[in-house]
């Protein structure tokens, strides 16, 4: 009996080590410092990160994916800010940016992100470009907001109709990511995620290692916030309301915009319901086209190298993505200086 105890007590130490190693690990970890500053907009604060020349004529305004943080686009911010300010923020609940208790409808994302800019100072005329759900929130911005807006570059955006032009259910979209989440949660919760990422190994994330060591530090340390997950939850499950929300405005008017698609195919089984891989593709870069409609003044171009992730997280990616950033900087310029 007293061989079968020691032999359970030593089975609990095997088994407790990692997550009391991981806890620990936790604890004395050190958060990362913003590299922006958080700014109050009216109950909590957002984080704001500003780069690039204070006097370039016109301020980038970049807005993120649903539940990524800013540093996942260091590689579009240090292409564009070499010729314009560059400002990225991060919505409630990612990044360093405080929860804010409210919806994630495209109406509360564009006041609170106009509140941000406006409390922050930052300069006007704005050249928004975002990624994915950007495509809502940026679309309700200008609706609310014509005159701020000077020009729009969408990378790989959400189109408003997608869920259900493509046959997907909202449902299980929400379930299949809240079922990951609680397996992240439960590693984030025991410690384990200290020792063990499986999203930041070298399999999963081989662009990681590119990013300067700084960068990769915040963009782990972000991953891991628990506030992340559930703003990305909050996110997800008020899609359809901002998408509902963005649709209403019908025309951009002749407002310069550029819509980038990454049309390198994702790995098969990988939409619902075992959609095709290549078909569904095809359908997004459609409901791209549909986009660059609203504008008179719309172009839209093709990255055959680039999933949607990887668009802005692979660098040979992202600095083609700023590349279309700049293109239309040039833009407004050349039609600045022919006025």
């Amino acid at each position: 009996m007293k061989a079968l105890k020691w032999i359970g007590l030593a089975l609990l130490a095997i088994i407790a080590t990692p997550f009391l190693l991981g806890l620990t690990l936790r604890a004395v970890k050190p958060a990362p410092p913003p590299p922006g500053e958080l700014i109050d907009v009216g109950g909590y604060a957002l984080h704001l990160n500003c780069t690039g020349p204070e006097d370039s004529d016109y301020t980038v305004v970049f807005e993120a994916g649903a539940g990524v943080s800013s540093p996942n686009y260091y590689w579009i911010e240090a292409n564009v800010s070499e010729v314009a300010r560059f400002c990225i923020y991060d919505r409630a609940g990612l990044g360093w940016s405080e929860e804010s208790g409210l919806p994630r409808d495209s109406e509360t994302i564009a006041k609170a992100l106009h509140r941000l800019l406006d409390e922050a100072g930052v300069k006007r005329p704005f050249v928004f470009a975002g990624h994915s759900i950007a495509g809502l929130y940026s679309r309700y911005y200008i609706h609310l907001y014509p005159d701020e807006v000077a020009g729009l570059v969408l990378l790989d955006p959400s189109h408003p109709n997608q869920t259900e032009r493509l046959g997907f259910s909202p449902d299980a979209a929400f379930e299949k990511l809240a079922a990951m989440i609680c397996m992240m949660q439960f590693l984030l919760k025991s410690g384990l995620i200290e020792l063990y990422d499986p999203r930041m190994t070298e399999a999963a994330a081989p662009w990681l290692s590119d990013f300067p060591a700084e960068v990769q530090e915040q963009i782990r340390w972000t991953a891991k916030r628990p506030s992340n997950f559930e703003a990305w939850i909050r996110e997800t499950a008020d899609f359809e309301k901002a998408a509902a929300q963005a649709a209403a405005n019908r025309t951009l008017g002749d407002l310069p915009l550029i819509v980038v698609s990454a049309t390198k195919p994702l790995p098969e089984g990988l939409y619902q319901n075992g959609a095709d891989t290549r078909t569904t593709q095809e359908a997004i870069v459609a409901m791209h086209e549909d986009i660059v409609s609203l504008s008179t003044r719309g172009e839209h171009f093709e990255v055959p190298t680039a999933e949607h992730m990887s668009l802005v997280q692979e660098r040979a990616n992202a600095e083609i993505a700023a590349g279309y950033i700049r293109r239309l900087l040039d833009r407004l310029h050349e039609n600045k200086d022919g006025e």
